[in-house]
């Protein structure tokens, strides 16, 4: 095995002296070294770096950190042939019971290794330190589980310690989820066949089974939720909004059959070859494998085993056949798919209320852990491993009756490798010596190192990388091409960046956004936002950046405009570079003197960015609310509704009595539109401005989202459902119910405990003329007794209805006049300049 992976890997090798120098780095696509174990691997140290949290590491730590760039080119050789051997033991180990002693046993099993453990490194080497080795560890543990399930009469504490050592230390959390959902389906389904067959015993072993599952929650689950909650709690709330979980998500990453019985997965070095995570035709090779294992039960082997390989067989079948139904998520040929009946029940024991909503909501969190539907097909490769190790050894029992052991042998290893040596893309990939270019080692320009070396010396920077490198963009070097996030460059120039690739936070996709908006348009005032709103000090150009060749990419030919841009810039300065970088540098940093908040409806908001009267003060828009109250200096407002601004205050204020859209059938409902649709990186959100883009499911033009008080919203497009928001009144009393939202409509119509009501937009906003929607805030008083009341949203007239969230604002707190506010706590003060309002608060 190890021999396998050095001729696999083979070019990484023979970089690394360059890569001990210095000189070059393994990095492609999201596999990304890391320079530094201070301020690059923990989670704190490497959230200052990037301006994000970063929750991945925390819970992988023990594995992540093979990504150390001089660590990582002999990992990538020796952690996956570790990763190899484990699952080789993971498959002999049950093997042993049904081939019992026979050597070529070991040699299927080693083939059927060979083949899943080839497959897994073509699709997952992005993420070999994590889902490769953690597919091994899982395998391992499901092969100790049913050799105690199935082969072992008492229950065994050794078997118990591992099975919960080798689950609660696997670096994936994936695997973490399915590990119970597959323990589940084998502790049950034996249960059922000890049931009907022997139900003597059925008692017998429904409590041992039942006692042998909660010692492997108690051993392993809890204790993990324990460490996930202490290492990576306060950046749970926002994993949601920086990776995609929806109706519509797990709608385009679901699979097809052909698919499904090809063992094909989403992968990068397809992403590298095709433009597409999955190649553009089945690699129907594959499907040998799934037509012999579906011959399982014609073989005379099979009426000549014990009953309890029988079962065992059957049951691995059944979970088989289980886990290809996870694996279709949605899909018009699947009309009651798995995700189908899971939203189905969610929505059930949501109904029921108490602890039905509490289940509910763990439904909830298993689809959004899982994410994508071809997270189950590691359950069914792990089957499908067992049950073709199996074949193999009775098919050559068949060949044998004919033909001398030798000749059936090779025969039966020539049927096992087809579906490597026989698809070309396998094939090629493996002879490459650098797995179909994904592991060529990157060779650090001259002119990336001069920066690095500029910027060591200067005290306080904040960096920008512009162009992105991500969102379908590649690298041209050296007449090779090079695609790799954002963050490699940032882990080595090792200054704080402000990064807003796949991984950042949402808020700063949608703040870098307009900048690229700005650009697209040809318009000047991209670099006001890097200057006033975000502090960038320099800007980290690639040159050589440009779109895929293959594949979609967002904003095509934005780079051009961005080599314009630049030219014609007149706060940022070419300071360095060469013919791969170059470093931009900021003239004259924003007057903090001075803070100002941009509040305005997109226009008006426009015509000032345009205009770039409000140039060279520290701005803030309303999403930054936060940054802008605890700002030092004067405080003043840019505003086209002093109503609508003091709401936003109000709400930022008083987040206590706001509450946000969560509906339990997000997942599962095609009218629930969520904002991680459109925020997978900052390009992605260029969709919003495009009605009639494919994937923009909202149908409507919504050119930023600066005024969300948020960096999230679900949308819900012209249909039948409501969209639910618990809201609670802390006493009885009269209140104003506060809808921060985006319509066409100056109206919302709606229900409060069942009671339909009417929701107003504010005046200011009213008669909107644009082919686009903004935010702004939709209101109606009422009389509301204490307690939790469900505000229900309908929309049966319009492309959709945009929802932030609804804010309960007691009567009393209602100014009288908008136009000169003098509350308790706020006082918003009009200035002789048009728009412009003095903020005072206490």
């Amino acid at each position: 095995m190890l021999l396998f992976h050095i001729f696999v890997f083979r070019d990484v090798v023979a970089a690394i002296p360059s890569i001990l120098r210095g000189d070059a780095s393994i990095v492609r696509e999201e596999l990304v070294p890391f320079f530094d174990f201070g301020t690059q691997f923990w989670g704190e140290g490497t959230s200052a770096l990037t301006s994000s949290e970063e929750v991945r590491v925390n819970y992988s730590f023990w594995t992540a950190w093979v990504r150390y760039d001089k660590i990582l080119p002999f990992a990538i050789v020796l952690l996956n042939t570790v990763s190899a051997f484990i699952l080789f033991y993971a498959f002999h180990r049950i093997g042993r019971y049904i081939y019992k002693r026979s050597l070529f046993g070991i040699i299927a099993a080693l083939l059927a290794t060979l083949l899943i453990h080839t497959i897994l490194l073509y699709s997952k080497i992005a993420h070999f330190y994590v889902l490769i080795i953690g597919f091994s560890m899982f395998a391992l543990s499901l092969s100790l589980l049913c050799e105690q399930v199935f082969f072992k009469l008492r229950l065994s504490i050794k078997n118990v310690l591992s099975v919960s050592a080798l689950t609660l230390f696997n670096p994936a959390i994936h695997y973490h989820v399915i590990f119970y959902v597959v323990a589940v389906l084998i502790i049950g389904l034996h249960t059922l066949f000890t049931l009907i067959l022997n139900r003597k015993f059925f008692w017998k072993y429904f409590w041992r089974g039942l006692r042998y599952f909660g010692l492997l929650v108690l051993l392993s689950l809890i204790p993990y939720v324990v460490f996930i909650f202490a290492t990576s709690g306060s950046s749970i709330s926002g994993v949601s909004t920086q990776i995609p979980v929806n109706y519509w998500m797990i709608y385009y990453a679901s699979l097809a059959l052909p698919y499904i019985f090809s063992l094909d997965t989403a992968g990068h070095v397809d992403l590298i070859r095709y433009g597409n995570y999955l190649a553009p035709i089945p690699r129907f090779g594959s499907m040998i494998v799934m037509f012999l294992i579906g011959s399982i039960f014609m073989f005379k082997r099979w009426h000549t085993m014990h009953i309890v390989v029988k079962v065992f067989i059957i049951t691995l079948f059944i979970i088989m056949l289980f886990a290809m139904w996870m694996t279709i998520g949605y899909s018009e040929n699947s009309p009651y798919s798995f995700h189908d009946v899971l939203g189905n029940v969610a929505i059930f024991f949501n109904g029921l209320g108490g602890f039905g909503a509490t289940i509910a909501s763990l439904l909830g969190t298993f689809i959004n852990i899982l994410r994508f539907p071809h997270r189950f097909q590691f359950i069914y490769f792990y089957v499908a491993g067992l049950l073709f190790m199996i074949v193999l050894v009775w098919l050559r029992e068949v060949f044998m009756r004919k033909r001398r052991m030798v000749t059936a042998s090779l025969l039966v290893i020539l049927i096992a490798l087809f579906p490597l040596y026989a698809n070309n893309d396998y094939r090629t990939a493996l002879a490459s010596g650098d797995l179909a270019t994904f592991a060529a080692p990157y060779h650090i320009p001259q002119d990336l190192k001069d920066i690095k070396a500029k910027l060591s010396g200067q005290a306080t920077t904040k960096l920008f990388i512009l162009p992105t490198l991500e969102s379908g963009r590649e690298l041209m070097q050296d007449g090779k091409s090079y695609s790799f996030l954002d963050k490699y460059l940032i882990y080595y120039v090792g200054k704080p960046t402000f990064y807003y690739g796949a991984g950042a936070n949402t808020d700063n996709k949608l703040i870098s956004y307009l900048v690229y908006r700005s650009i697209a348009y040809n318009e000047p005032w991209w670099e006001d936002i890097l200057a006033d709103d975000l502090g960038i000090t320099n800007l980290l150009v690639p040159v050589n950046s440009k779109q895929r060749d293959q594949g979609m990419a967002y904003l095509p030919g934005i780079e051009g405009k961005i080599r314009k841009s630049l030219a014609h810039s007149t706060r940022y300065v070419k300071t360095a570079g060469g013919k791969d970088y170059e470093l931009y540098s900021l003239r004259k940093p924003a007057d903090s003197t001075l803070s100002l908040l941009v509040d305005t409806q997109w226009q008006t908001t426009l015509d000032h960015l345009n205009k770039r009267d409000v140039s060279g003060f520290a701005s803030f828009f309303p999403l930054q609310m936060r940054s802008y109250l605890l700002s030092k200096g004067g405080k003043k407002i840019m505003t086209d509704s002093v109503e609508r601004t003091y709401y936003d205050i109000y709400c930022f204020m008083n987040s206590k009595q706001t509450a946000v859209p969560n509906p339990v059938s997000l997942p599962f409902n095609s009218e629930y539109v969520a904002s991680s649709n459109f925020t997978n990186n900052t390009l992605s959100l260029s969709t919003l401005y495009a009605k009639d883009d494919d994937y923009n499911y909202l149908h409507e033009n919504l050119p930023s989202l600066m005024n969300l008080q948020r960096p999230s919203f679900v949308g819900l497009t012209k249909g039948t459902s409501t969209l639910p928001i618990k809201i609670t009144a802390p006493a009885d009393g009269a209140y104003r119910i506060l809808l921060h939202g985006a319509s066409k409509k100056d109206t919302v119509q709606a229900a409060i405990d069942g009671k339909a009501i009417q929701l107003n937009k504010v005046q200011e906003d009213q008669k909107a003329t644009g082919d686009y929607v903004d935010f702004s805030y939709f209101y109606i008083d009422a009389q509301l007794p204490k307690g939790i009341h469900t505000l229900s949203l309908k929309n049966a007239d319009t492309n959709a209805v945009i929802v932030d969230s609804a804010t309960l604002m007691p009567k009393a707190d209602v100014p009288l006049d908008f136009t000169h506010i003098t509350t308790g706590k706020i006082a918003i003060t009009p200035t002789v300049q048009p728009l412009i309002y003095d903020l005072r608060m206490e």
